[in-house]
């Protein structure tokens, strides 16, 4: 529940506040939640210098006063049982810049750190060495050509290409031809899915390398 309500399924009052401070409502609305308010720790903060700074006064004064000396300082936690633990871990997750996702092909959980992510990188199930995301790519690269006409055709002149400078890899122009193809036609799908060039233009483009 924590981490549904923190990070896969925040409800309408809470998308738009970050994890940890949903974190902290849960807190006070939630006092059934036994992990949220029964876990105890000890705090404590320790300063450490980076080198011996001697014992009176002056000496640790002069020790300051050179800029390659310097204190260093540390919060130490100390649980007190398996709760706080897990607690400050979840903290710790939801104060990072990390997603807490379901994997759109295993449907297990993994952190992304880009929200974009839907695929874990875990091997993907029934398979030997590819992972869900190599996977995914694949899954929305062919969705993606399947629901756009405009798309599949330059996908099918990318390919008839690809095949004439694979059979003829001795000749100068398939090579350079599909080489340059590639590259322009690389910027046109970028732009064309971006909204920045039009169907009708794209597909002019299309027709006209054919």
């Amino acid at each position: 529940m924590i981490l549904d309500y923190c990070l896969l399924n925040p409800n309408k009052k809470a998308i738009s506040f970050k994890p940890i401070e949903r974190l902290y409502v849960l807190r006070r609305i939630a006092s059934n939640l036994t992990l949220l308010n029964e876990n105890k720790a000890s705090y404590y903060s320790v300063n450490l210098f980076s080198s011996y700074p001697g014992k009176s006064e002056k000496e640790i004064y002069d020790f300051l006063s050179q800029k390659k000396n310097r204190v260093t300082e540390y919060d130490l936690i100390l649980p007190y049982n398996l709760s706080a633990i897990i607690y400050k871990s979840i903290c710790s997750i939801l104060k990072g810049n990390v997603y807490l996702k379901s994997c759109k092909n295993c449907n297990r959980y993994f952190i992304a750190t880009n929200k974009s992510y839907n695929y874990c990188e875990n091997i993907a199930p029934g398979e030997k060495k590819k992972t869900c995301r190599e996977i995914g790519r694949r899954l929305v690269f062919e969705n993606n050509k399947n629901n756009d006409p405009i798309l599949a055709s330059y996908y099918q002149l990318y390919n008839r290409k690809a095949m004439m400078k694979s059979r003829n890899s001795d000749i100068a122009k398939y090579i350079t031809d599909f080489d340059k193809f590639k590259e322009t036609g690389k910027k046109k799908v970028a732009q064309y899915k971006n909204g920045k060039l039009s169907p009708d233009d794209f597909k002019r483009w299309i027709e006209k390398n054919g």
